[in-house]
């Protein structure tokens, strides 16, 4: 059974952002009814890995997809270097920033 921890990290809010998948997806947004359609412009489901290991949109931010993308020991990995932090902030902003382009409109 995993162990949790108590030490604060002090993350940027983006970081929760990437780690929760509670951000600017349009499948995370579509599950709330917050939008109605959950597709990525590039037609493939808008969901937090697409963006950040395949979708062309975001390509000058996207982190290196695994076999393990998307298991807990993935997420331990990229947060544990500075460099993929700085990565993962500036795609949440790029996200965040072009948010109505990034959704298929009906």
């Amino acid at each position: 059974m995993p162990k949790v921890a108590t030490i604060n990290h002090n993350w940027p809010r983006q970081l929760t952002q990437f780690i929760t998948a509670h951000g600017p997806f349009p499948e995370y947004l579509k599950r709330f009814g917050l939008h109605s359609n959950g597709s990525c412009v590039c037609e493939e489901i808008g969901s937090l890995i697409h963006y950040a290991t395949e979708c062309y949109v975001t390509a000058s931010h996207l982190l290196t997809k695994t076999t393990l993308a998307t298991t807990p020991s993935w997420y331990k990995f990229i947060v544990s270097y500075a460099g993929s932090i700085r990565k993962i902030v500036n795609l949440m902003d790029f996200l965040r920033e072009r948010e109505e382009d990034l959704k298929v409109q009906d």
